[in-house]
Parts: structure tokens; C-alpha cells; sequence
């Protein structure tokens, strides 16, 4: 499994008491999941318009892959944003310019410290040209959403698998709805699947 060869990924489960060189399914989940949220807390995303505010296609300007499902071609499309962060001092303030503006840290700089250079927003589109799932850093966590009728497909997987490229692999998934868990499970058991081949 991609990742778990990485030192610092072995040691922060290792905190947890995971020694193994290759996780079980629970000892996956257990790293991964931070907290439970209740599953009608994104029933909005359930639909296609309640995801409408996601756009067109031609705002992700990158094509990452097409998926057959049920006869219909979906699209996996992405737009990476720059993340621009504040530059601070060795007491935690933040280094300001002449006109008190905040200062930026350079690329040179974000890298050096390990930062994410991109926030991806990664979205499904059916042939309509309807978004129909979006997968996008949520404050350092792993969000995925899929509409209802789009669910159990492979949709999510593959949200969530372009998704995990821009987090260092240590990263923690975050909090999970039933549905969540349900898909990180299934995550682990293709990754384990892809890994034995």
C-alpha cells in the first residue's frame, strides 16, 4: 500500500500502536478516521443540484480520467488552486512588509517546509455535463461527496484516490459519516488489491 513504507507514516502508527509493516483493514481505519459525523449532515450534496455551485467542466480545466458506469461515460476533472501561505517569525507572528501587509512565503519557501503547493478540487461529471460528486481538502481532511444515485459505482474511489495524491501519505483522512467509512473500507481493500498484484 502506497505510503506505508514511509518512516514517518510507520511512526505516527506506531504511536498508535500499529507495528505491522502492512495494515489490517481496522488498523487502517483507526489511523485514518479522527471523529464521526452524523450522515444527514451533507444530505444537501445528495443531489446534483444540491452540487450545483460546483460549475461546469470547463472550470477544471484537467482531465484525469473517464469511467464507463452503466453504459454512460463520467469524467473525473480537476482545478488546482495555488495556496498562498503568511510568512511568521520565530514566535508564531506574522512578518509584515513596511505597509504592514502580511508577507507571503515564497514557492521556494513552501516547499522547504513541506507544504502543499495545491489545494485540489476534484469533480465527476455525468455526460450531461452535471457534477456529480467532488472530492476537496477540507481543513487538512479528506472530503468526498457522491450523489445519491451515482453511489457505489467506483465514483467515490476514484474521487478519493486522485484526492490522496496531494496529501503527504502520514495525512490523516478525518472525520467520516457511515458512508465515509463505508468508502475508506473499500478505498483500503482495492489499494491492498492493486498493491498484491
Amino acid at each position: 500500500m502506497k505510503g506505508w513504507h514511509n518512516e514517518s507514516y510507520r511512526h505516527s502508527l506506531a504511536a498508535r500502536g500499529i507495528k505491522t509493516r502492512w495494515p489490517t483493514e481496522e488498523q487502517f481505519i483507526e489511523h485514518h478516521r479522527t471523529g464521526f459525523i452524523l450522515s444527514d449532515a451533507y444530505d444537501k450534496y445528495s443531489t446534483s443540484e444540491g452540487i450545483a455551485w460546483l460549475g461546469g467542466s470547463e472550470e477544471y480545466p484537467h482531465l484525469l480520467k473517464t469511467l464507463k458506469i452503466d453504459g454512460e461515460n463520467i469524467e473525473i476533472r480537476i482545478k488546482l488552486d495555488e495556496n498562498r501561505y503568511v510568512k511568521t517569525d520565530a514566535n508564531e507572528n506574522i512578518v509584515r512588509d513596511e505597509y504592514g501587509m502580511a508577507v507571503y512565503l515564497t514557492d521556494v519557501e513552501v516547499k522547504e517546509k513541506g507544504y502543499s503547493e495545491y489545494n485540489p478540487v476534484i469533480v465527476a461529471f455525468n455526460e450531461s455535463g452535471n457534477p456529480i460528486g467532488f472530492a476537496s481538502n477540507e481543513w487538512g481532511a479528506s472530503g468526498v461527496w457522491v450523489i445519491t444515485e451515482y453511489q457505489k459505482k467506483g465514483v467515490g474511489f476514484e474521487l478519493l484516490k486522485a484526492l490522496r495524491k496531494y496529501f503527504k501519505e502520514e495525512q490523516r483522512m478525518g472525520q467520516m459519516t457511515e458512508a465515509g467509512e463505508h468508502l475508506t473500507r473499500s478505498y483500503y481493500r482495492k489499494l491492498s488489491k492493486e498493491e498484491s498484484l
